[in-house]
């Protein structure tokens, strides 16, 4: 038997599970990625500081309820 044949012969289930792997194509990804509006960034904004502010007065009333302040 030639070497060509007993390498044939020889099952390696590792060796063909990277064939498979290389072979797989990549899902489809948008190539271009939209991009956020400065009217949608500054929106954000505000949002977190109005979120912020929410969480600073409940907590100071709570302190403000228990005398500790």
């Amino acid at each position: 038997m030639t070497e060509a044949q007993v390498q044939a012969e020889i099952y390696d289930p590792l060796l063909d599970q990277e064939k498979a792997v290389g072979e797989q194509k990549h899902p489809v990804v948008n190539p271009h990625k939209k991009k956020a509006s400065w009217l949608r960034t500054i929106l954000w904004m505000l949002s977190m500081v109005l979120l912020v502010n929410v969480i600073m007065a409940v907590i100071a009333y709570i302190l403000h309820c228990y005398r500790i302040i």
